[in-house]
């Protein structure tokens, strides 16, 4: 299980019971609450995308829409960032289902074509993206993987602690 599927996990978990041999939901749950402190959109980006969790869309809206206002963008801030949000959510090329090979005709089986769609990505670009959408997208990338780390830093200490 990647880190992304454990967080994501333990974010929509029913059994937060504490784990005295390991690293349990609570423990990432605990984790997400830490960083959230001083993370609060990259974690309700997490929470929406990875968790599912469409309460979070609008302090994501709002968030970004933000950040676009302070970068100095003097478009519609709110198209901009329902589109690339829009997108974000599911940049999955759908005709590969995000595999980025064909599959064998009549087999569950991947080739070794590339797909057409998204050129063996997996994942498909957003349409017509100017300079304003481009700089939204690597801003929210470039959230996504500090509180990543953030998370795995505080759940680090949290091992440290267990040893």
């Amino acid at each position: 299980m990647t880190s992304r599927q454990r967080i994501a996990s333990a974010q929509n978990s029913g059994n937060l019971a504490e784990r005295p041999d390991g690293i349990g939901d609570i423990d990432v749950v605990r984790a997400c609450g830490a960083v959230a402190v001083s993370m609060p959109l990259g974690v309700s980006l997490w929470r929406l995308k990875y968790g599912g969790d469409g309460r979070e869309l609008a302090a994501v809206f709002e968030g970004l829409a933000d950040k676009a206002r302070r970068k100095g963008y003097d478009g519609d801030v709110a198209a901009l960032v329902a589109r690339v949000v829009r997108h974000w959510i599911d940049d999955v090329c759908h005709p590969c289902k995000g595999r980025g090979y064909e599959l064998i005709a009549g087999t569950p089986m991947l080739s070794d074509v590339a797909c057409a769609g998204c050129k063996g990505k997996g994942r498909v670009e957003l349409q017509d993206a100017d300079e304003a959408a481009r700089w939204l997208q690597d801003t929210i990338a470039s959230l996504e993987r500090q509180v990543a780390a953030a998370i795995m830093r505080k759940l680090s200490d949290e091992i440290d602690l267990m040893l």
